[in-house]
């Protein structure tokens, strides 16, 4: 039987081991949704000044950095392939916001940039309004603490690996898709994100379509300093508002990416007949002979990516996923559902990791040569969905629409191919297709009511009256109310930006179906 000192030392080992880092075995928090590759990542963050231009940030009254002539800092934040470490502890996810500086002008500024990022993390974990969610706090905590596969400043990988730039979304914390961030480095990549501050600096809100054009050639250009990045193989992704920013700045003469990840950028389920996205069309629009780089677009599979349509210089790959929101796509929405221990989170997980399978697959293919990735996407694209529902289509340089769908094929029609359809036919064959897909599956995703006020919208534009009315009486006859959803949508939009031409497109389309003529 142990004596007192052996049960002393027993209890004091466990003590010890009790305060000791959690293994590797622990880390990454979302290994659940995709298996990590094989290389140990590292990461660091540092602020960078850009003399060739101006920043000055004043919030709320309050002076937080600079005057007319100070230049633009710029984080940088970056994930890379590192040397093996053993004994190394890896991150927990609320040391990304350790973003401090050296330079003590710029304390102020970095103070409340973090204290902006809690903020918005903290509303993003929060199940209601976060003023009213009691656990909110412990969420926090729970998020914070979670591992990451990074080990903060280890040694970089000789290399040279090639680089991707990584772009949040509007109102998004600059860490809410590090996980994509990680498993990217573990495969080979070394990843680089920022801030991407406003170019005006009245808030911290991303600034797609104006700083983040500078910060995103600063951080090329930083890149090329360093010896373990191949710059000049180069991927840009980014996610919403971020997405939208990349797409536009492919579409800049003499940029250098090579290939670019849309993460539903919210505009895929439109038509070029909606203006809310006016902004994006128009920059496209006059750089479409610009966009020559390979593309993936992802989305929810009611897509239609009309404007991905458009870039018909570039060879596409469209990726649809059911069952997931907006912020589904990226690491936030998986670990809201962890923190909060809901039962959805595994089902989640399979859904995120076949995002970040579909990327990984396309960046390989792209910036690495790699034909096996090439191939397995080319090859999902001639088979049915997997468990996740993931659908691949290749769209090749050259092409401007979905592939004509053949009623004697056996295939069931997807949404892409009934818009074709009814814009190329008019409404009866349309919804002879609709038929067919409503019967092989009644949550078929041509069901959906933003796709049908999609196609509506679009056909009310081009006064085609007659199709409109068709396509809305079989859409009522089975439950989809497009024109209750264009009500709901010009009432949002308007109490969000008041006068809009939004307002004017819905209310002519409204004059058509509401209410509908006998």
């Amino acid at each position: 039987m142990p004596g007192p000192m052996s049960r002393l030392l027993v209890a004091l080992v466990s003590a010890l081991l009790s305060i000791v880092p959690r293994a590797r075995a622990d880390a990454p928090w979302w290994r659940e949704a995709i298996a990590p590759g094989p290389r140990p990542v590292g990461f660091a963050s540092r602020w960078l000044l850009d003399r060739s231009r101006t920043y000055r940030c004043e919030i709320d009254g309050v002076r937080l950095y600079g005057d007319t002539k100070s230049p633009r800092p710029v984080l940088v934040n970056m994930w890379y392939p590192a040397e093996a470490r053993p004994s190394a502890t890896p991150m927990q996810h609320g040391d990304y916001l350790s973003i401090g500086a050296d330079e003590p002008s710029l304390r102020p500024l970095t103070d409340a940039l973090v204290a902006y990022e809690r903020r918005v993390l903290s509303g993003e974990l929060a199940k209601k309004d976060p003023r009213k969610d009691p656990l909110l706090e412990e969420h926090l905590s729970r998020a914070l603490a979670l591992p990451t596969l990074a080990v903060r400043d280890a040694t970089p990988s000789t290399g040279p690996f090639p680089l991707v730039i990584y772009h949040g979304g509007a109102g998004s914390s600059f860490e809410d898709n590090a996980a994509l961030c990680e498993l990217l480095a573990s495969h080979g990549f070394v990843v680089m994100g920022s801030a991407f501050m406003s170019a005006d600096g009245v808030d911290f809100n991303v600034d797609a379509f104006g700083g983040s054009v500078g910060d995103i050639e600063f951080l090329i250009r930083h890149a090329a300093t360093l010896a373990f990045v191949n710059w000049s193989r180069i991927g840009l992704g980014g996610h919403s508002f971020g997405a939208q920013g990349a797409l536009a700045f492919c579409a800049r003469p003499g940029t250098a990416i090579d290939a670019v990840v849309s993460l539903d950028t919210t505009q895929d389920y439109h038509t070029l007949a909606d203006p809310r996205w006016d902004m994006l069309r128009i920059s496209v629009k006059d750089g479409l002979e610009h966009i020559k780089q390979r593309v993936l677009m992802v989305a929810a599979p009611y897509a239609v990516f009309d404007l991905a349509d458009s870039m018909s210089h570039a060879a596409r790959t469209y990726v649809t996923l059911p069952g997931l929101r907006h912020n589904d796509f990226i690491a936030q929405g998986l670990m809201r559902r962890v923190v909060n221990g809901d039962p959805e989170s595994s089902r989640l997980a399979r859904q995120y990791g076949a995002v970040n399978s579909a990327v990984l697959s396309f960046f390989r293919g792209a910036l690495l040569d790699d034909q096996a990735a090439v191939s397995a996407l080319r090859a999902e694209s001639s088979n049915p969905p997997d468990g996740t529902g993931r659908r691949t289509e290749i769209v090749p340089a050259g092409a401007s629409a979905a592939d004509p769908w053949n009623p004697n094929g056996g295939a069931i029609p997807t949404p892409r191919q009934i818009r074709r359809i009814f814009r190329e036919q008019g409404a009866a064959p349309a919804v002879r297709a609709l038929e067919i897909a409503r019967t092989a599956d009644t949550e078929h995703p041509a069901l959906n009511p933003n796709f049908a006020f999609a196609v509506l919208l679009e056909a009310s534009a081009s006064d085609r009256a007659d199709d409109c009315l068709a396509l809305h009486r079989y859409y009522l006859s089975h439950g989809v109310d497009a024109a209750a959803h264009a009500r709901a949508l010009a009432d949002m939009m308007e109490r969000i930006d008041p006068g809009s031409s939004f307002g004017a497109v819905c209310a002519a389309l409204l004059g058509l179906l509401d209410p509908l003529p006998e």
